[in-house]
């Protein structure tokens, strides 16, 4: 259960622009590589950070991480199908 928690939220931090919003962009995780380097504790303050490498028409590529009183804890690496334009709206 822990890993698979660890795992979604690593994954929400990688698809997301950091600023709380949504991707200008559809995703799809075409990878997700997930290194655990430490532990959480019930009641510890849980802090996410994303670094978008680059976005292409096709893939983008980023890094995430989940950090515990400034210790980095999970580090997430991922590539995504750019899928389209989530505020496109859809056809009648």
């Amino acid at each position: 259960m822990r890993a698979r928690w660890t795992g979604s939220c690593a994954a929400r931090t990688a698809a997301s622009s950091g600023s709380g919003v949504s991707p200008p962009t559809g995703l799809i995780t075409a990878n997700l590589t997930l290194d655990y380097a430490g532990t959480a504790s019930i009641g510890d303050w849980l802090e996410t950070g994303v670094d978008f490498q680059k976005q292409g028409s096709r893939l983008a590529f980023g890094n995430g991480f989940i950090t515990v009183a400034g210790e980095r804890i999970v580090r997430a690496s991922a590539v995504f199908l750019v899928a389209g334009d989530l505020n496109a709206k859809p056809e009648a």
